[in-house]
């Protein structure tokens, strides 16, 4: 519940952490076959969950099935629209959970239906991964997800939201910074890929099938992306993305194959957005994207035609504001007010057609940073019911069809 006038006096500031790692060949690369597994088709998770192999998780390891899953049938169901956001009912319909009652469920998640974002909150004295359901007006609990000796950062739901990579560094992992990949549909940490060493992996990104996953490798110092193919096990070389020797890419923000990759990059001596396209193995030319300012936090949908990013340029708000390009018209579309602040607005998340947002903001709320939703249909920005907290909530991934 809201507490008028209640809010943090401090911030987080997300800054980027350069730390040393060491780099492990990936071995035999090769190009994916692009298309062999559409979306929501039911195998991501089955590949992510050890369908294919590879060392259980803690406590054991189940494949997804039907009977364990809490199915989520679409219906309207009124009586959950949000005073802080009106439209939220009418924006879509409703979801209603079957058999799934209670503020915060302990069932497996359906994966093929909701309007969900994951994102990150220290709201319990350490960062950990909170799901909530921008429909029913709801958690979800995560059992086995969170660790309390050791922070959650980074998560990345797929689009068919059956998976969710983050980022953490507890004991039991490799190096500085390990991926995990958690199953929702079983509710248990999965097998871990072969993609962690001593080092430093972070900032995971799935593509949109929820098939390739990116993520950025610190190596002695630099940053560079990578790019694992899971159906295959294997990575595949990116050659035309990385920066010259000395510079640093980070910010993966992949569509819905991997063939269209937006990134961040130091490489014009302060950080840019920019879009590889892997068929061409090349940067597309989009000036508009370059500024003498700081450019951030990009995210692709998962057709690659709408980029959504933050930015300090000349002509915001103040402070970082948002901003969406078109790609296939090389024009910025016009965000509704509401959406930028005089304070910080960064890290945006967008639905398939880049008509919903999620983001989070410094401006006055209950917490320093809160994660906040915006409609374009409707033009209205906003919050779900108790979906912010007196903490900093933060680098949230939305899932909304």
């Amino acid at each position: 519940m809201r507490v008028p006038g209640a809010r943090a006096v401090h911030r987080s500031k997300l800054r980027d952490e350069a730390h040393r790692s060491l780099e492990r060949p990936p071995g035999p690369l090769s190009h994916p076959r692009r298309g062999s597994c559409s979306a929501g088709d039911g195998r991501a998770a089955g590949f992510w969950s050890g369908g294919r192999g590879g060392r259980r998780a803690t406590g054991g390891h189940r494949r997804a099935s039907a009977g364990r899953l809490c199915y989520i049938p679409r219906t309207l169901n009124a009586r959950l629209t949000s005073p802080a956001w009106p439209a939220l009912a009418a924006l879509s319909a409703v979801l209603t959970l079957a058999g799934c009652s209670g503020k915060n469920s302990t069932q497996p998640i359906v994966t093929g239906f909701g309007n969900i974002v994951a994102f990150a909150s220290d709201r319990d004295g350490s960062y950990d991964i909170f799901l909530y359901d921008l429909s029913a007006l709801r958690y979800y609990t995560l059992p086995g997800l969170n660790d309390a000796t050791a922070p959650e950062r980074r998560p990345s739901l797929g689009n068919d939201a059956q998976v969710l990579a983050f980022a953490t560094n507890r004991a039991s992992g490799m190096g500085d910074y390990d991926i995990l990949i958690y199953d929702l549909g079983t509710s248990s940490l999965a097998p871990t890929p072969p993609i962690n060493t001593p080092g430093r992996e972070d900032e995971p990104a799935f593509t949109g099938d929820a098939l390739s996953l990116m993520f950025v490798r610190d190596t002695l110092g630099v940053r560079r992306l990578r790019f694992y193919y899971g159906v295959g096990n294997r990575f595949i070389p990116l050659p035309g993305i990385d920066a010259p020797p000395g510079f640093n890419d980070w910010a993966p923000a992949p569509n819905n194959t991997g063939t269209r990759i937006a990134f961040v990059s130091d490489r014009n001596g302060s950080p840019d957005v920019f879009v590889y396209d892997a068929p061409g193995d090349s940067l597309l030319d989009l000036p508009d994207l370059v500024s003498d300012s700081t450019d951030t936090d990009p995210w692709l949908t998962p057709d690659g035609r709408y980029l959504a990013f933050a930015s300090t340029r000349t002509g915001g708000m103040g402070g970082y504001d948002l901003y969406l390009y078109d790609i296939s018209a090389k024009a910025f579309v016009t965000l509704a007010a509401g959406v930028n602040s005089a304070e910080d607005d960064r890290n945006p998340s967008l639905n398939v057609n880049a008509m919903v947002m999620s983001f989070q903001s410094t401006r006055a709320g209950t917490g320093g940073t809160d994660v906040w939703n915006h409609d374009r249909t409707t033009g209205q920005t906003g919050q779900g019911s108790n979906q912010d907290s007196a903490m900093e909530d933060i680098e949230p991934s939305l899932r909304w069809p």
